[in-house]
């Protein structure tokens, strides 16, 4: 890849919103290959498994995608991560959390202006420090807050819902 800049960024429109919709995970190790075009957005996916669908409440979740450079080194990656909020404890979403903890996976997230982004492409992602918990005023969460974290060597791409929709499971707790 060139290091050469080749565009500028205009203001553009408020028509832009922040959240998130949905999370779908799927095992790493059952993605065997990943199509990309010239510019980088994923048109397909090839999955012997499931998309498993996760819907959090609005504005509880959130996708990071930062930049990690050191000048020193001349070293660039970012730092990509999802923290999703599950509002009451259960036994199944304890049973899926578990899962969870255990699996190395690629994660693709729908943001609240409809854009699908797949996260850990390269090296898939994992759970790292969450929260459980019973609150303490009757208002409280009682709930979930899992984070999730990977490193790349390139930011997020966007994905086409039509490259995963096909292996989206319908089951859901």
């Amino acid at each position: 890849m060139a290091c050469e800049l080749t565009t500028g960024v205009s203001v553009g429109c408020k028509d832009s919103a922040g959240g998130i919709k949905e999370v779908y995970f799927a095992n790493k190790s059952n993605v065997s290959g990943i199509s990309v075009t010239a510019d980088g957005t994923v048109s397909g996916i090839t999955n012997s498994g499931s998309w498993y669908k996760y819907e959090p409440r609005n504005a509880t979740s959130a996708m990071m995608d930062n930049p990690q450079v050191n000048r020193q080194n001349g070293t660039a990656f970012y730092q990509q991560g999802v923290n999703l909020v599950l509002t009451k404890m259960e036994q199944a979403k304890r049973n899926e959390i578990i899962l969870l903890a255990k699996a190395n996976m690629h994660i693709i997230v729908k943001d609240q202006n409809d854009k699908y982004w797949l996260l850990g492409q390269d090296n898939g992602m994992e759970m790292e420090n969450s929260e459980v918990g019973t609150g303490t005023e009757l208002g409280d969460r009682n709930g979930y807050t899992l984070n999730f974290e990977g490193k790349e060597p390139e930011p997020a791409p966007e994905i086409q819902y039509a490259a995963f929709s096909a292996d989206v499971s319908v089951t859901q707790i």
